[in-house]
């Protein structure tokens, strides 16, 4: 393509751009719809490490200052009572369980098109579920220890507040996945 051809005021990377057949790597926009590379991936990969990383705080918090053998400061009405304790673990765990096999599916079906985000859209759903509820029992029996003043108030707003977040990243995370399946 010779610059002398082009009318007066083109730029001849304006002529390179409209021609389908020439194309220079440097103008390649990514894909979706010729508006530039879709930013869903990393939303929803932000959000996967987040979900995990507050599920393990939760995890490191409730068994460095809130599960101190024989008590649990989590529990509202009995301390000596480990099951809101034992909860709280079981919610983190199946957490970090989810996500590394809804991983290990994407890994593998990652060829099939919609099958990962449909997975992922599945299983986010249920883990909203999951929070939802956990978030809700920490919440009461945690507001319940801090109104009878047990130790550790500070461990147990971090565990509620954890619990939140994690159940409003699955919401963020599930939206965006939904929104992926929408856009193929």
């Amino acid at each position: 393509l010779r610059t002398s051809s082009l009318p007066f005021n083109v730029h001849p990377l304006d002529t390179l751009s409209k021609d389908s057949s020439v194309t220079p790597l440097l103008m390649a926009k990514g894909s979706g719809k010729g508006q530039g590379g879709s930013a869903l991936p990393i939303i929803s990969l932000i959000c996967s490490l987040a979900e995990f990383g507050f599920s393990v705080g939760i995890t490191i918090i409730v068994q460095q200052d809130l599960a101190i053998s024989p008590f649990c400061f989590l529990e509202g009405y009995d301390i000596s009572n480990m099951s809101i304790c034992n909860y709280a673990y079981a919610m983190a765990a199946w957490s970090i369980l989810i996500a590394f096999c809804v991983a290990l599916l994407k890994l593998f079906t990652a060829c099939c098109c919609k099958v990962p985000h449909i997975l992922e859209i599945i299983f986010g759903i249920s883990m909203i579920c999951w929070w939802l509820v956990g978030a809700i029992v920490m919440t009461y029996y945690g507001t319940e220890a801090n109104s009878n003043n047990f130790p550790q108030e500070q461990a147990r707003n971090m565990v509620i507040g954890f619990s939140w977040a994690v159940f409003t990243l699955f919401i963020i995370g599930t939206i965006v996945e939904c929104k992926t399946v929408a856009e193929d």
